[in-house]
């Protein structure tokens, strides 16, 4: 069990380290995301008017 730990806690900080990641690109996103929706948004409103 004592030669797995350092495996684990490798692993362990892998997971975490893109956990991270995910979650700071995903909130960049939703900044993207917001903007385009209000493009959209928009083209709408000029088709109609």
């Amino acid at each position: 069990m004592k030669k797995m730990m350092p495996w684990l806690a490798t692993m362990l900080l892998a997971i975490t380290l893109i956990v991270v990641v995910v979650f700071v690109f995903m909130q960049g996103q939703n900044g993207n995301k917001d903007d385009t929706h209000t493009a959209a948004a928009a083209e709408e409103k000029n088709d109609c008017g």
